[in-house]
């Protein structure tokens, strides 16, 4: 709730005093630093994140795709793009969406239109 209004001190405060962290609490946390202009936090709780164990879906991309934009770095979402079809969201037409929009937004057209070409269904919103 904390990291929905953007008071991210309290939502620090309150993540970190939960003991058994679920996917849902990281990816408030995330979107919050996301949301909030601070992506470089965003990156940092993933880094966190993955290192307790945890993984990451579709939501916990979208946001660090956001955060990728924020701060204008092709190789972040590259890098993004990679770690996501590992883990098995290669087929994810939500997760597709956001990253053409990433690689548009750091100015690789190429990869945006292979992506938009290759993998995704076709709708309104693409």
């Amino acid at each position: 709730l904390y990291a929905s209004c953007g008071k991210m001190e309290d939502a620090r405060l309150l993540f970190d005093s939960i003991k058994r962290r679920d996917l849902v609490s990281w990816n408030a946390m995330i979107y919050g630093y996301t949301a909030t202009a601070f992506a470089n936090t965003s990156f940092s709780l993933f880094q966190l994140m993955l290192s307790e164990g945890k993984k990451p879906d579709c939501y916990t991309f979208g946001s660090l795709l956001r955060a990728s934009i924020e701060v204008k770095c092709l190789q972040v979402v590259s890098e993004l793009h990679g770690f996501a079809i590992k883990l098995g969201f290669g087929r994810s037409d939500a997760l597709a969406g956001s990253l053409v929009d990433a690689y548009v937004k750091c100015c690789s057209l190429a990869n945006a239109w292979k992506l938009f070409n290759g993998t995704m269904k076709r709708d309104i919103i693409a």
